[in-house]
């Protein structure tokens, strides 16, 4: 085992004294921000406890509690998850509409259903992996860009073919998005707020299911369903917005050895309060 250790301050210790580390020797405590160990498996603490690495980024947000950048992170989650379960619900809608201009058969209905939602299961399941690797941030600021492109490649489709082209890369968006942004949200929540991320996500998806019928109602008949497509995509640029000006998990970065980018994600969403890690400079 091996320790990489961050100063934090001294009115507020994450963790107690360490008598034995060469580095506490002026009194000024200090915080366990990594504690990766040689072979790259989570070893137990000695009492059983989750593992070392883990429980002390959790015991830093603790710390530091809940802030304005915390508040965006699950706005975040809202518009993004809201935008993904909207592209889902707007088959439904709009199937009725491509069954009379492109003369579809139930069978070729029926695929563009299965193939959409077959895309988007398996999606979930690889962009989590591929999160770990690249990291949260650019994984959802890439597909959420290809999102934007594939609804507009929808809106302008000239034969159902192109359609169920464009509509199968939005699955697979759709899947990673979701699968990503609930982690995103929660790795820089204290311990206490957790849950908060990924309830605000199932309430983006609920709200979505209701504004995407209203807006289909509203808009569809005199507008047409390419229009209908562009206006459900519209969140998604705040989202990406907001997104651009939030830096990346420092779990993740701590992971890919990246320790001082990992303690300036730290300050730079620590609430205002007096409690927390503070300067970021020379503290690695």
């Amino acid at each position: 085992w091996y320790q990489r250790r961050v100063r934090v301050s001294d009115r507020d210790p994450i963790l107690p004294h360490d008598s034995d580390s060469d580095l506490a020797a002026d009194d000024t405590e200090l915080g366990v921000i990594a504690n990766p160990n040689v072979n790259g498996t989570d070893l137990p603490t000695e009492n059983g406890e989750k593992p070392l690495e883990e429980w002390e980024l959790n015991r830093v947000y603790d710390t530091i509690g809940v802030g304005w950048a915390q508040v965006i992170f699950w706005i975040i989650s809202f518009l993004i998850a809201y935008s993904d379960y909207a592209e889902l619900t707007l088959i439904a809608l709009i199937i009725p509409y491509l069954r009379c201009e492109w003369d579809l058969t139930e069978e070729f209905e029926a695929t563009i259903t299965i193939t959409i939602f077959l895309i988007y299961a398996i999606s979930a399941l690889i962009f989590g992996k591929v999160s770990d690797i690249y990291g949260r941030k650019r994984v959802m600021s890439i597909t959420i860009v290809i999102l934007i492109i594939t609804a507009i490649g929808a809106a302008l489709a000239t034969n159902k073919y192109l359609f169920l082209f464009w509509r199968s890369i939005a699955g697979a968006c759709i899947g990673a998005n979701f699968a990503t942004v609930v982690v995103y949200s929660t790795e820089f929540s204290p311990a206490s707020h957790k849950s908060i991320g990924p309830l605000i996500a199932l309430m983006g998806s609920y709200v979505s299911m209701f504004l995407v019928n209203v807006v289909g109602f509203l808009t569809i008949n005199q507008l047409g369903w390419r229009w209908v497509i562009i206006i459900i995509t519209i969140p998604c640029i705040p989202a990406w917005i907001l997104l651009m000006v939030m830096p990346e998990t420092p779990r993740y970065l701590c992971v890919s050895g990246k320790e001082k980018e990992a303690l300036k994600a730290v300050v730079s969403t620590q609430s205002t309060g007096e409690s927390g890690v503070g300067n970021d400079q020379g503290m690695l």
